[in-house]
């Protein structure tokens, strides 16, 4: 027979009291343990700890290597830069110690001390250790697993015991860690009132070395506690590292394991149930075989990435050249297995090595290298590994490495080291930005997909402004950097470093354009955002080419986290397309051919460009006793410009291919006096037949050589690209012309304008490229008049240009109105041109035709040289003007964005006609079909705005909207802008619930009809019957509207049901549902009279079958819904009906009634029926999240407290709309040792909190605060 226990419980005044029961909060730990490879190897590591701990880190690889405290201060560190859901382990500086020595509460369990094993790293060392955490690769073997009870005074001791190792091995056979599992059956004690508490028992493991002869004695590895309530089964483990065991140390073994107990047993009292028990011991090996069964070797042949084989003793998984970290976390904490980012710093690569004294160092913070102001570069790199962020010696590493780069196809002989250290040079130079200082290229770029080699190496070439050429037999880097980049202005130095002339190429120079309409005005670039850890974008405008062209180019800044840098890289784009178009083409031979290289700045003396001849090759030269040049005869002096006086400078080039410059003394006749001896270049000499070119004012014409095609071993045909020395002043924003960032992102072009003077005049180029012509509608003196605004494009050297224009007239058709109403325009291609009406010059790319008549205009414009030579070939345009009968221009885009609120603003370009601007309007419409397919006619009228606004802000509904431009005689533009808008998802805001009516229309309809297509105005419904007149039928005028065939233009319809929320709540929000379209048969497809506007040649370009965008009907403009609601607090008494999209309100009821109406009886309006999956006629409903903090409170006063204001979470009268309960944090302010507290009982209105002691029992005078977070508030 079972004893049972029976408990009477009362109190004094005859009520019943429950038991109470401590929360079971012993619970089995499971963890997620995720080993992460985060990098091939070696590598610098975590970013923080490599900041923070220079001086640590600098002597070791691993950071098991550090001392113990360095090793806790690391992962401190390392927590900073691993985010779990893109939520840090450790908040920014919560690494950093406290004054007591503990660290800052870390974000997530089990993390607080560096030391409790969550987190562990290897950097990708060659003979890196294995992870001593939980998360290797393991063999586990339980011992003994014989539970045994531990009583006080009574341990228990487990032992682990080693064989004898071979003499022939050093290797150890003991297990490299033991587990420990203790349990608890159960864990509580109940009262004689009933109550359910939680007891404590405290322990200690002990290691003893039994053979250790030195000291055997017992070692503390730990003292600890279980402590809670639980009702079952409760097990701990904990794993230990063991000593060291090789063939000379095994006699210190057998290892016994004790376990012993601190807290009193209760042997008696069975209302205490708290055994403790030494469950098992278990040791723990690394793997001997693979997980095909295979035995691992030890000696394992792996590749340094140097090409060299080197024998490591492995087979024990610590994955040599591979980072790699660990993570134990709590799986309570995660849903699922975390998203996990990494802020680590990768691959260590070889940089410059030291010489002469001067080493060459890495910049800890940006990871830019650093030269010393008198380094020499000899050829030799470095065999040590340094991280860095240069993109010259990552890219080299990355073509050098055996290991994971193209090391097997590229030998290190095979590159130009040289041009590396140049391009590393350049890239490690510090920019001032409005953020401070930083290199001008850093690369901090991931690859991690298998990429085509050619596109990689370009990737990263690029983003430092470099392409890699074959050149003597050697892989070189070209960079795109000024002729001298260590003058700290680029334009101090220009000397090219050849020259070229028609003495020394075949058949002259070519040049070629691109057309401005090809330009892009505005440069998008992508990079990755270090501090949101997403992908952001930086924007750079040239506006005048924008608002010519409206092109903008979208780019990737590949290895790019700084804004700063894409920056650059887009104002490099923005310059080359404006002023690195005029490419130049000359074929040269071999002479030259094998001198140049691409890269190279070089000069030229074109004649024909330039006005003058000043360039050359030399007939004579004249040397000092050092072979030194001091005077030189030209070939020519009777066709060759020679200035006889002022400042005078020579570029002659040596044997060895190099121009180099010297000032003049004097000319007499073709002899050319130096002011001082010219040295030539090392090795080499000045010789007849060279070549020569003389500048003052005028200037060779500077450019970069961007090709040399060998032709057929004997001749080259170079390209080259226009060089200017303020590209790189503009790029890199010297001068402080982007001290700010609004100057950053739109630059003032003319600040950087090339001063170079290179012609005296230029040749006839023609007209411009293009040419054309828009109209705009503006006002003066109070009269809309037509403007013709024609524009062309720059011809290089044209000092000013040419313009003619002479006109035809059109006339009004007779094929009936265009669509918007107008008299059609007939632009009658036989009738021919009068006088010119004009003849004029001007210096400006644009001019206006003022008070255009309808008709038209033939423009010429003719480019005009620095002689004042007109051009023979003149571009001709003709320009067609519409005027007033011509609808706007329509809107060009529309585009979105949420304010901080979460409002909606809509922005969109300023129209170009005047009638729009001053008297007209924006028209704004909404459609619910987010699918791009909604129709200007079919969609909600929300705001109409005036003409000159260009954006507002709205509430944020989603749906696509829709914008026109109607000038003042209500004409609108042909075609719509439009955008798509999806409701951001914010945090602080909860959809409870949707009302749906498209299912059944089941609500109150007034002059409405439903069919299968969905609820339309019943147009067959009378206004008005005979047998409901009162007044006098003699007084009546018009009976038509009585027999119901001229059809009702509007109806009604009230929603089925009216929302109760079951109390007043303020700020509901409510977002209204209507997708509804208009129609009408009214107008047959036969009757349709086309109307239209013609161009010269007489065909249609406006109007006609082609305006038509329904065949079905009648293109409707004046369907009309609107959604109205009412509120009210008692169900009887409702406000006044107001038409919504979205609004707030505050109520307990609330009544919503759709009107359809058309602005005539010969159209309709419907609502689309929709289906169960699709919400056509409805609203949803949501309510902000809000947070309220009480003063103090007492727990005397509990236990239960009520809200100040409740919250929503759902009543019987509004099924279908919840919300969550509202969160409760307690703040206790006088907790003291032993007392938590218990929070039950949430509701909308409040809830209950207890505060008890160890044993259970209530606390009263326990003072706290209260913070509750939830949706809507009760009034």
């Amino acid at each position: 027979m079972t004893d049972k226990k029976h408990f009477i419980t009362g109190n004094l005044s005859g009520g019943s009291r429950q038991p109470t029961k401590d929360p079971d909060t012993l619970n089995n730990t499971e963890t997620g343990k995720v080993i992460e490879i985060l990098s091939e190897g070696i590598t610098e590591g975590f970013a923080t700890p490599s900041k923070k701990l220079t001086s640590e880190l600098a002597q070791v690889n691993e950071i098991y290597e550090l001392a113990s405290n360095d090793q806790d201060q690391y992962i401190a560190y390392a927590h900073e830069d691993i985010f779990l859901d893109d939520t840090p382990i450790r908040n920014k500086n919560d690494g950093t110690k406290n004054t007591d020595g503990t660290y800052k509460t870390a974000n997530f369990n089990g993390f607080d001390k560096p030391s409790d094993g969550g987190f562990d790293v290897r950097h990708g060392t060659l003979n890196q250790q294995v992870l001593t955490t939980d998360g290797t690769l393991q063999t586990e073997n339980i011992i003994d697993d014989n539970t045994q009870r531990v009583d006080k005074g009574s341990p228990i001791t487990k032992t682990v015991n080693v064989g004898r190792p071979s003499l022939a091995s050093t290797q150890s056979v003991a297990p490299e860690r033991v587990k420990v599992t203790l349990q608890v059956n159960q864990l509580q004690e109940q009262t004689d009132k009933g109550d359910l508490l939680g007891r404590e028992v405290e322990f200690k493991i002990f290691f003893q070395y039994v053979g250790d002869i030195a000291d055997p004695s017992p070692t503390l590895m730990k003292q600890d506690k279980f402590s809670g309530r639980t009702s079952d089964m409760y097990r701990r483990e904990y794993v230990f590292a063991t000593e060291s065991f090789s063939r000379d140390s095994f006699l210190r073994y057998p290892l016994n394991v004790t376990v012993e107990r601190v807290t009193d047993n209760n042997l008696t009292n069975d209302s205490i149930q708290d055994d403790f028990f030494f469950a098992a011991l278990t040791e723990i090996q690394k793997p001997t075989t693979d997980y095909q069964g295979q035995t691992l070797d030890t000696n394992i042949e792996i590749d340094d990435g140097k090409g060299n084989k080197q024998i490591v003793l492995d087979g024990q998984f610590s994955y040599p050249f591979t980072a790699y970290s660990f993570l134990q976390f709590d799986a309570y904490q995660f849903q699922s297995i975390p998203k996990r980012t990494f802020r680590y710093r990768g691959i260590k690569v070889s940089i410059p090595d030291a010489y002469s004294g001067n080493t060459p160092t890495v910049d800890i913070n940006n990871g830019r290298i650093i030269y010393p102001d008198n380094y020499i570069f000899n050829g030799e790199i470095t065999n040590n590994l340094f991280w860095t962020t240069d993109p010259a010696f990552i890219l080299l590493d990355l073509l050098t490495n055996t290991r994971y780069g193209f090391g097997n196809y590229v030998k290190q002989s095979e590159i130009n080291l040289y041009s590396f250290y140049q391009a590393s040079k350049y890239c490690s130079q510090l920019i001032t930005t409005p953020g401070g200082q930083e290199p001008r290229f850093a690369f901090n770029g991931v690859i991690n997909k298998t990429t085509e080699a050619f596109n990689l190496i370009q990737e990263i070439c690029g983003m430092m402004r470099c392409y890699p050429i074959w050149s003597g037999g050697q892989l070189t880097l070209v960079q795109d950097r000024p002729i001298n980049p260590d003058d700290a202005d680029p334009c101090d130095y220009q000397t090219p470093v050849y020259t070229f002339s028609l003495a020394n190429t075949l058949n002259g120079f070519s040049y070629s354009g691109v057309s401005l309409k090809t330009r892009h005005g505005k440069v998008v670039v992508e990079y990755f955002n270090m501090d949101s850890r997403q992908l952001d974008t930086v924007v750079i405008s040239n506006e005048q080419v924008f608002r010519k062209t409206h092109n903008i180019k979208r780019v990737k800044a590949f290895g790019c986290t700084s804004f700063f840098q894409a920056a650059r890289y887009a104002r490099n784009i923005i310059w080359s397309e404006n002023n690195e178009t005029d490419v130049v083409t000359f074929d040269i031979s071999i002479e030259s051919g094998v001198v140049i290289r691409p890269g190279a700045v070089v000069g030229i003396n074109d004649p024909v460009r330039a006005g003058i001849r000043r360039a050359g090759r030399v007939s004579a030269v004249t040397l000092d006793g050092n072979g030194h040049l001091t005077a030189l005869t030209v070939d020519d002096s009777a066709s060759t410009d020679l200035p006889s006086t002022g400042d005078r400078t020579i570029l002659v080039v040596d044997s060895a291919g190099k121009a180099l410059s010297a000032s003049i003394s004097s000319i007499s006749n073709k002899v050319v006096t130096l002011s001082s001896a010219l040295a030539p270049s090392s090795n080499a000499t000045f010789q007849v037949n060279t070549v020569w070119l003389i500048e003052n004012n005028i200037k060779s014409e500077l450019y970069r050589v961007v090709d040399l095609e060998e032709q057929d071993g004997i001749l080259y045909k170079v390209t080259g690209i226009p060089y200017n020395c303020q590209k790189y002043n503009f790029i890199d924003g010297n001068n402080s012309t982007i001290s700010t960032l609004e100057k950053l992102q739109n630059p003032d072009f003319t600040t950087f304008e090339n001063e170079r003077v290179t012609s005296i005049f230029e040749t006839d180029r023609g007209g411009p490229a293009s040419l054309s012509g828009v109209t705009v509608l503006r006002q003066k003196e109070g009269q809309i008049i037509s403007v013709v605004v024609v524009s062309f494009e720059n011809v290089l050297g044209a000092k000013k240009y040419l313009v003619k224009y002479k006109f035809k007239p059109g006339s009004i058709s007779n094929q009936g109105t265009n669509i918007y109403g107008q008299p059609s325009v007939f632009m009658n291609p036989l009738a021919g041109y009068g006088e010119y009406l004009r003849e004029f010059t001007t210096e400006d790319l644009t001019f206006e035709i003022e008070n255009a008549s309808v008709g038209t205009y033939q423009v010429e414009v003719y480019s005009i040289n620095a002689r004042g030579g007109v051009t023979r070939n003149p571009t001709i345009q003709e320009i067609q003007n519409f005027g007033k009968l011509a609808p706007p221009i329509s809107p060009t885009s529309l585009n979105s964005e949420f304010t901080q609120s979460g409002d909606l603003k809509l922005t969109w370009p300023l129209s170009q006609d005047v009638d729009v601007t001053s008297n007209g309007h924006v028209i704004i419409k909404h459609n619910d079909d987010t699918s791009g397919a909604a129709v200007w006619g079919n969609s909600r009228t929300i705001m109409i705005v005036h003409g000159s606004q260009t954006s507002i802000i709205l509430p944020t509904v989603t749906g696509e909207y829709l914008i026109k431009y109607q000038d003042q005689t209500l004409i609108q533009s042909e075609n719509a802008a439009s955008v798509i808008v999806s409701t951001p998802d914010l945090i602080d805001r909860d959809l409870i619930g949707t009302i749906k009516e498209n299912t059944t229309f089941g609500g109150t309809k007034t002059a409405l009809t439903v069919n299968s297509s969905g609820m339309e105005i019943d147009q067959n419904a009378s206004n008005t019957l005979i047998d409901s007149i009162t007044a006098n039928i003699d007084t009546i005028s018009d009976f038509d509207t009585l027999d119901g065939n001229t059809g009702l233009s509007e109806g009604s319809y009230q929603f089925t049901n009216v929302l109760d929320l079951g109390a007043k709540f303020s700020g509901v929000i409510f977002e209204s549902v209507v997708r509804f379209e208009g129609f009408s048969d009214s107008t047959l497809f036969d009757d349709y009279v086309p109307a239209v506007v013609l161009n010269s040649d007489g065909a249609i370009i406006s109007g006609g079958v082609d305006a038509l965008t329904s065949f079905d009907g009648t293109i409707l403009e004046n369907a009309i819904a609107e959604l109205q609601i009412q509120t009210s607090d008692d169900n009887v008494t409702f406000s006044s009906a107001n038409n919504f999209i979205e609004t707030v309100a505050t109520a307990r009821y609330f009544k919503f009634i759709l009107n359809l109406k058309t602005t005539t009886t010969t159209e309709n309006t419907r609502i689309i029926i929709g289906d169960a999956s699709t919400n056509t006629l409805g609203c949803k409903v949501l309510m902000n999240r809000r947070t309220e903090t009480s003063g103090v409170l007492n727990s005397t006063n509990g236990p239960s407290f009520t809200f100040t204001n409740g919250f929503f979470i759902g009543t019987n009268a509004t099924t279908g709309f919840v919300a969550d309960n509202p969160s409760i944090t307690i703040n206790p302010l006088n907790l003291g040792t032993g007392i938590h507290y218990e929070v039950t009982n949430i509701t909308g209105l409040g809830f209950d909190v207890v505060f008890k002691n160890s044993s259970g029992q209530s606390q009263g005078g326990k003072e706290f605060t209260y913070t509750a977070s939830g949706f809507g508030k009760k009034v």
